[in-house]
């Protein structure tokens, strides 16, 4: 499994707001990519910083799909005001996450 992890910024006051919908919106477009595997929005509020794990069944297959990561992405961040720090990626070596499946 791989990981991609993307580190933005935006505003302090709208934060939680902000990163619940960049998830929701990233989710419904990821949930059909073949070789996806899950996503996690992480927020910190006080900093205005918001993580965003997407989780790939591997390195290859988030590669194949990284142009089209990219574009949404950026096309999300820009929609809500959002800076793009970076993004980095990961072998996962080892992962246990409890069911957090959201009807979308």
């Amino acid at each position: 499994m791989y990981a991609a992890l993307t580190r933005a910024q935006g505003p302090p006051e709208e934060s939680v707001e902000v990163a619940t919908m960049v998830g929701e919106e990233m989710y419904r477009w990821l949930r059909d990519v073949d070789g996806f595997e899950g996503l996690l929005v992480l927020d910190n509020h006080e900093a205005g910083t918001t993580y965003v794990l997407a989780l790939w069944e591997s390195r290859e297959v988030a590669e194949r799909n990284r142009v089209a990561r990219a574009n949404l992405r950026d096309r999300v961040a820009a929609t809500v005001g959002v800076e793009i720090l970076d993004t980095e990626g990961f072998d996962v070596a080892f992962g246990v996450v409890p069911r957090l499946r959201p009807e979308l």
